[in-house]
């Protein structure tokens, strides 16, 4: 007696895997609405405060981070009432797009917008003002936009009392950023500004599942603008 032995797909197994790819996928979804959420509440209602609290700036000992987690700072960081700590606005004249901006960057401060690092002391429109961000993977949250800019195109990073116009002048990358940190390693992006040269802004865009790494936009300050209030 001949036996055909075959392998018949169970059509259930099928209906399973489907179902566990859309709840996945829907769940990524949900993710990354609640993140955008929390970005766009603090975003609408930016009021810069003059004398901005510096926070702790830490960002060679962060590492890599889950959207979970991700939005857990993010409630962690509205409790601690950050958005009465917004030191400016950050924006992207190309599309209108607006972060706000930290001094000090770390775990909190990063999951609402920038923040200031490297230079301590650091003012917007002198030297080299660093902003660090997380790219996120997904349009117009937090600082995943960067990768889009081209030189030539206006940043504007507003105070309580001006707005500096820089321009893209230059894109790279920084491959081991706590490396380069921690060695003092001379680094182009890092560096202040040579004598006669002009202010610049440096942007640091970090992937938040991989925070060894960044891609980096520096522009160089071309107006300054009082604001007239």
């Amino acid at each position: 007696m001949n036996k055909n032995n075959k392998t018949l797909f169970n059509p259930y197994v099928g209906v399973i895997i489907v179902f566990l790819l859309f709840s996945y996928f829907a769940y990524q979804g949900y993710q990354k609405d609640k993140i955008a959420e929390k970005v766009d509440d603090v975003t609408k209602t930016i009021h810069i405060q003059e004398q901005a609290k510096t926070y702790q700036d830490n960002l060679t000992s962060l590492t890599d981070i889950s959207k979970r987690q991700l939005i857990t700072n993010q409630k962690q960081a509205l409790e601690k009432d950050l958005k009465g700590e917004i030191a400016g606005k950050l924006v992207f004249s190309s599309t209108g797009f607006i972060l706000p901006v930290f001094q000090g960057a770390n775990s909190d401060t990063l999951s609402l917008g920038v923040a200031s690092t490297y230079y301590p002391d650091a003012e917007m429109g002198n030297g080299n003002y660093i902003l660090a961000g997380y790219n996120v993977d997904t349009p117009s949250v937090l600082l995943s936009d960067m990768i889009d800019l081209s030189e030539g195109e206006e940043i504007d990073l507003i105070d309580a009392h001006y707005k500096y116009q820089y321009e893209v002048s230059k894109r790279g990358k920084i491959y081991d950023y706590s490396q380069v940190v921690q060695s003092k390693e001379n680094n182009s992006f890092l560096s202040l500004p040579k004598a006669g040269k002009k202010p610049l802004l440096t942007l640091l865009d970090f992937e938040a599942n991989n925070m060894k790494k960044c891609d980096v936009i520096q522009c160089e300050l071309v107006n300054v603008e009082k604001i007239n209030k």
